[in-house]
C-alpha cells in the first residue's frame, strides 16, 4: 500500500476513534440539573433533575422531594422509605437518594415549616421535625404557586443570643476567610470555642462548621450565577481553599460531585 492511502486510513481510524470517544462520554454526561429559583434573600431554592442519585448527606435546610415521574427510595438512618412519590425532610437529617426513573423537582427551603402547620401549604397530618412521606396526589399539589407562597414564610432560624447573631453575622461578612473556625469565632464573641459550639447548635440547630460550609456554598453557587464565572473561581471567592476542600464540602452537603450536578455544560438555568 502507498504511503499516501497508509496516511490517510491512519486518519480515518483516529477520526473513528475519536467520535466513538465523544460518543460514550456524551452518553456518559449527566443529565442537565435546571435550576428554577436560587434567593438567598429569602432562602428558597429550586432545582429540576433526571436520574436523581445522591450519597449520604445532610444540609441545615429542609428539603421537598417531589418525583415528577418515576419513583424514589429514602434512606435515613435505619428507615427505608421505598418507591415513594415524594417526601419533606427536616433540616440536618442524614439521608441519601435513589432514583428509579426518577424525574424530581427538589425544593430546599431556608425556612420555619412548623409555621405552617394547620395551613393550606402542607397535608393536615404534616409535623415538624418528622419525615413525611407524600403520596401522588399530595406531590401535584406542590407546584410554582405554592413555592411563592413558601418565600412569605418566617426564617429557619431564629437566634435570641446576641453572640450567637454576632457570630453569624461576622460569617457572612468574612466568607473569603479560610481562618474562619471556633476557636477564631470564640474570640470575637468571648466565649470559649466549646461553649460557642454547643450554644450556635442549641440556637441554630446545626453545627457552627456546617453553617460555614453551607453559608459558603451558597456564596459560591451566587456568585458563578451572577458574575458569570466558573464555580471553582466562585469557591475561591467564598473562602474555599482549593478544588478538593470545595468538592467535599458539596458532596457533605448535597450528597453529588459538583462536577456532575452543578457544570456550566449540563447546568440550565
Amino acid at each position: 500500500m502507498e504511503p499516501r492511502f497508509k496516511r490517510g486510513f491512519l486518519c480515518l481510524g483516529k477520526w473513528v476513534i475519536l467520535q466513538i470517544a465523544l460518543s460514550t462520554r456524551r452518553q456518559a454526561l449527566p443529565n442537565p440539573m435546571i435550576l428554577k429559583r436560587f434567593d438567598t434573600d429569602k432562602g428558597v431554592y429550586a432545582f429540576l433533575e433526571e436520574g436523581l442519585e445522591a450519597a449520604v448527606h445532610q444540609h441545615p435546610a429542609a428539603e421537598v422531594l417531589l418525583v415528577r415521574s418515576g419513583t424514589v427510595t429514602v434512606r435515613a438512618g435505619e428507615q427505608e422509605y421505598a418507591d415513594i412519590k415524594g417526601c419533606v425532610l427536616p433540616p440536618n437529617i442524614v439521608h441519601s437518594v435513589q432514583g428509579q426513573n426518577a424525574y424530581c423537582e427538589i425544593w430546599i427551603l431556608e425556612k420555619n415549616l412548623a409555621s405552617v402547620e394547620g395551613q393550606d401549604l402542607m397535608p393536615p397530618t404534616y409535623s415538624s421535625g418528622a419525615i413525611m412521606i407524600l403520596s401522588e396526589e399530595e406531590t401535584a399539589h406542590y407546584d410554582d404557586t405554592l413555592l411563592e407562597k413558601f418565600q412569605s414564610l418566617p426564617a429557619l432560624t431564629v437566634v435570641n443570643d446576641q453572640r450567637v447573631s454576632a457570630c453569624i453575622k461576622f460569617i457572612k461578612e468574612n466568607l473569603v476567610e479560610t481562618a474562619l473556625n471556633r476557636a477564631m469565632l470564640g474570640a470575637k464573641v468571648h466565649l470559649s470555642p466549646s461553649r460557642l459550639s454547643h450554644l450556635f447548635k442549641t440556637q441554630t440547630g446545626t453545627t457552627l462548621q456546617n453553617y460555614i460550609i453551607w453559608e459558603r456554598l451558597k456564596c459560591a453557587i451566587s456568585c458563578s450565577l451572577n458574575q458569570g464565572i466558573n464555580l471553582l473561581n466562585a469557591a475561591y471567592q467564598a473562602g474555599f481553599y482549593d478544588a478538593a476542600h470545595f468538592s467535599r464540602a458539596f458532596q457533605k452537603m448535597f450528597g453529588v460531585n459538583p462536577s456532575s450536578a452543578y457544570n456550566s455544560s449540563i447546568l440550565q438555568i
